[in-house]
């Protein structure tokens, strides 16, 4: 740690920024993808260890809205192959939709985005660090589960300049 004026600033590693650093100076693949960052929350761990079991949240009512709604990002940018970055700790097969779930390359991915989609993960730092644009999402259903979710949202929303858009009035 370094002492900066009365602050202490601590340094510690980050997994994405890591990967960033090494893929920065490389030249970019030929493959163009729009990427949506899945945050598993059909499965999600932490809202799990925080006793929030009962909820009214409804994965495949959310699961059945994110894919109208990348189902109508490819149609608009056919050049462009919209897939999924697994969240590390979502198991192989068996996905929620029928779309391509790549494990364990979100930083490539990111990389050779025209631009990314996301909802709150802590892997938007990557489109922020190889500066793509950034679309996020939004769901009313979020609330039901933990308020924590759109405040993030939000919060991302205002201190990166991001528009959002909920998945409830996408396309009404």
């Amino acid at each position: 740690n370094k002492k900066n004026s009365n602050n202490i600033i601590y340094k510690y590693d980050n997994e994405d920024y890591l990967k960033f650093l090494k893929l920065k100076n490389k030249k970019k693949v030929k493959n163009k993808y729009i990427t949506f960052l899945d945050m598993n929350f059909d499965n999600n761990f932490d809202f799990a260890t925080e006793r929030k079991k009962i909820s009214k949240f409804n994965a495949k009512l959310y699961w059945k809205r994110v894919e109208n709604f990348l189902d109508k990002i490819q149609a608009r940018f056919k050049n462009y192959k919209v897939v999924i970055a697994a969240h590390p700790k979502r198991d192989f097969g068996g996905y929620p939709v029928n779309k391509k779930f790549i494990h364990n390359k979100t930083a490539e991915l990111v990389q050779n985005s025209k631009f990314v989609i996301t909802h709150y993960s802590s892997s938007t730092m990557l489109p922020v660090l190889f500066e793509k644009p950034i679309l996020l999402l939004d769901d009313t259903s979020f609330d039901l589960h933990s308020f924590v979710r759109r405040a993030h949202i939000d919060c991302l929303s205002k201190n990166l300049s991001v528009n959002k858009i909920n998945l409830n009035n996408y396309g009404k």
